[in-house]
């Protein structure tokens, strides 16, 4: 894309009301939802996050004692997630 084409801003950070403990290893956003966010990684921890670049507010999180989550992936637009 030429330059001028390309709008750039900085907003909030998307996961600032719940920040990982450790290295986070998945972001993505929702396929059908671009307004939902999920984070996972290191700290066992999978979050939601509604991103609107202002509040950006936790929806969710699910801890997973036994399993640092190296691997998180929306399976479609189900609303259901696979975490590994």
């Amino acid at each position: 894309l030429p330059p001028h084409d390309l709008d750039i801003r900085r907003v909030r950070n998307a996961n600032e009301h719940a920040v990982s403990q450790s290295c986070v290893k998945v972001v993505q956003f929702h396929p059908g939802n671009d307004n939902l966010m999920l984070t996972a990684g290191l700290d066992k921890t999978l979050r939601f996050f509604k991103v609107d670049g202002k509040a950006n507010k936790k929806v969710q999180g699910i801890h997973f004692p036994d399993l640092p989550i190296t691997s998180a992936n929306f399976l479609g637009d189900s609303g259901n997630v696979i975490v590994t």
